[in-house]
């Protein structure tokens, strides 16, 4: 990627950055005249040229390749924030973070404005005939939840769960078209890396197991 505005566009640091639309309008269930259905996929603290396809030679991602090759890839969008709670808030409910009052994750604890939530993505769909499920990683302030945004939960979990329960709602027929919300909370784990790698080079040994359920696992892989 080229440029200044080009190297620091579409990042989410603490939020998301790869948002795909995948459009299905092929599935069981559906008149041809169908709306499409979309499946929104969020990553957690991946920067825009952490793809391979973005010529990042010390990576690959062939998923997300097949994905930009089979769609675009934006190489100048704008997240509205660099950290997670604002740039999240402002993508489900269409505003900018300054007018929830939201400057850091630190705004985190204030409430949602109620009338925020009625606008939010989630009712903005349902009410357009969609039927709209959300799974994994949310991080947005309070009184906001899946339920409140207007999706009806499909798993808490942010991993491997989350990626099966998606697979199984995807592979069954469904009689209204969908929005499906995928919000993953890798690479975000790259971080326990680096606090491992601290820890070792320092002597000291964080509690990661209390950081990370499945901590023996992942220092296994």
């Amino acid at each position: 990627m080229e440029g200044t505005r080009a190297r620091y566009s579409s990042w989410f640091s603490g939020a998301c950055l790869a948002i795909t639309a995948l459009v299905t309008t092929g599935s069981p269930g559906f008149a041809a005249e169908a709306r499409p259905n979309l499946l929104l996929i969020i990553t957690d603290q991946q920067h825009a040229g952490m793809l391979s396809c973005a010529g990042n030679p010390y990576l690959k991602t062939p998923a997300m390749d097949s994905l930009a090759a089979e769609g675009a890839r934006f190489e100048l969008a704008y997240s509205a924030n660099p950290v997670c709670v604002p740039a999240r808030m402002s993508m489900f409910t269409g505003v900018m973070p300054s007018t929830l009052g939201l400057r850091s994750n630190a705004e985190q604890a204030n409430p949602v404005p109620k009338e925020r939530l009625k606008h939010s993505m989630g009712w903005i769909f349902r009410q357009a005939g969609y039927r709209t499920i959300y799974g994994g990683k949310t991080h947005w302030m309070r009184g906001m939840t899946v339920e409140s945004a207007g999706f009806e939960l499909l798993t808490r979990d942010t991993r491997e769960e989350l990626a099966q329960k998606c697979a199984e709602f995807l592979a069954t027929p469904c009689d209204q078209p969908f929005l499906l919300v995928a919000s993953f909370i890798n690479p975000h784990d790259i971080c326990f890396m680096a606090i491992d790698a601290f820890a070792k080079a320092t002597g000291r040994d964080p509690p990661i197991h209390k950081l990370l359920p499945n901590a023996n696992t992942w220092q296994k892989r």
